[in-house]
């Protein structure tokens, strides 16, 4: 752990296997403050996204590595997010009925990549070109909603959540997308203490992931994203390629931030300044 916080942090008491920094450090050094980005921890190999459950679907799929079978697992439309923070917003920090228990499901980069090469938007449709008939036939769902601060306040950066169903869904569901689930409910529960103590508050390390062109153009994403045209996990053609950083995220390297338990070493995204917008847009509207 960082000295700076050497006896003032309170990592969590089980061993997970997730890069654990300030959120404070993250925000003011590495995050963008505004636009549409995919904030994600995430390795060569896996991309975590978040889920809350009750406790009966949770645990289940926490021991047993898939959904299916878990007793009263829906399989019309499951979401997925990639932002830790938004997703404690959206749980209460695990406070709600029915998303007690937050999972940590590490996705095979091949796997996230293939969803995002089948989202369409959600909303708005005719602005994206997405057509009725291409939306009715999507297994993936995109929205991009206002992030938000630990406290729950709104920002200008928005957020990534993904609907899935049909195939997609169940090869989710199925195991066959994942790498493994961690229940991480504790560290939820002992960082929501520290939501309004933010020179405490640890949270998962994200970066801005990278994205080839024909994938940033198909989410309508901010031209700053770093882009990754020849990603060996692509489902275009170039996915034999070794999945390449870029010249920023090689060239910067802040000082280090307060750490955990990790699995592996993570480059880091260039700096970017976060600012919390005062209202939320007129007609923003809430996934389930």
């Amino acid at each position: 752990i960082n000295a700076e916080y050497m006896g003032t942090l309170n990592p969590p008491r089980m061993a997970l296997p997730l890069r654990l920094e300030n959120y404070e450090l993250q925000k003011t050094r590495e995050w963008p403050g505004f636009g549409k980005h995919i904030l994600a921890h995430f390795d060569d190999d896996t991309v975590v996204v978040y889920q809350m459950f009750n406790h009966a679907i949770g645990l289940y799929a926490a021991e047993h590595g898939r959904f299916e079978g878990a007793p009263g697992y829906l399989t019309r439309m499951t979401w997925i997010k990639t932002n830790f923070c938004w997703a404690q917003y959206r749980s209460g920090w695990g406070t709600k009925k029915n998303q007690e228990v937050t999972l940590a499901i590490f996705l095979h980069r091949w796997a996230f990549e293939h969803i995002l090469s089948l989202a369409v938007h959600d909303r708005k449709r005719e602005a994206y070109g997405v057509s009725q008939s291409a939306w009715k036939s999507s297994d993936v769902r995109l929205q991009w909603d206002p992030d938000h601060s630990p406290s729950g306040g709104p920002l200008m950066r928005r957020a990534i959540q993904l609907g899935l169903r049909g195939e997609t869904m169940a090869r989710l569901a199925s195991g066959e997308f994942v790498s493994r689930i961690v229940n991480i409910s504790e560290l939820v529960a002992q960082q929501r203490a520290n939501v309004e103590r933010r020179e405490l508050l640890l949270v998962p390390r994200e970066r801005v992931y990278p994205v080839s062109a024909v994938i940033a153009d198909r989410l309508a994403m901010d031209d700053d994203v770093p882009l990754s045209t020849q990603s060996r996990h692509s489902p275009e053609p170039a996915a034999s390629e070794s999945c390449r950083r870029s010249e920023e995220e090689a060239a910067e390297a802040p000082p280090a931030c307060s750490t955990t338990t990790t699995t592996a070493t993570l480059p880091v995204c260039p700096s970017f300044s976060e600012e919390p917008r005062t209202r939320a847009r007129a007609g923003d509207e809430r996934a389930a």
